[in-house]
């Protein structure tokens, strides 16, 4: 099993735009061919795989537990090799969520406010298969004022929430 991030676009958003969106971001934006996860969406939305691996294990989205983490275990190892390792690793995951939160905040609004896209959500859940078979139950629907969206905000979405951004 895995993380797996699903984007929520307008459903009226053109190709032409979906392109530029796709190339300015990075994101592979795969539209999602899923009925069971389409059946919990509104009319007007439309459901992507956010990367094309489709593996985001490592996103800073939904990861504010583990980029918090106490770290004083590791210090606390009695082997210094060992407890530097440890303590390199635990710093540069936790940088490494930071980033990729950071650039997930640019990205939602660039694609809000620059593509003036109507709609734009976010959801992180596990995965066992392609985004096309998954099972995901749709838990919540929550709205957030894109002003008040911060890194800190993104790291803290809850598992199978859509969040929507405006």
């Amino acid at each position: 099993m895995t993380m797996m991030i699903g984007v929520v676009l307008s459903k009226n958003i053109n190709r032409i735009k979906l392109n530029r969106i796709r190339k300015d971001t990075g994101l592979a934006l795969l539209k999602a061919r899923n009925e069971y996860v389409n059946r919990q969406l509104e009319r007007d939305e439309s459901f992507f795989q956010a990367t094309s691996h489709g593996i985001d294990s490592s996103s800073g989205i939904g990861a504010y537990e583990f980029y918090t983490k106490d770290l004083t275990p590791i210090l606390e190892i009695p082997e210094k090799e060992t407890r530097d390792m440890m303590m390199k690793s635990a710093l540069e995951l936790r940088q490494g969520y930071n980033s990729d939160a950071t650039k997930w905040l640019e990205t939602i609004k660039k694609i809000k406010n620059k593509y003036k896209v109507p709609k734009i959500g976010i959801i992180y859940f596990n995965g066992y298969t392609t985004i096309n078979e998954i099972k995901l139950d749709i838990i919540e629907r929550i709205k957030m004022d894109i002003e008040l969206l911060s890194v800190e905000n993104l790291m803290k979405i809850e598992k199978n929430t859509l969040v929507f951004f405006e």
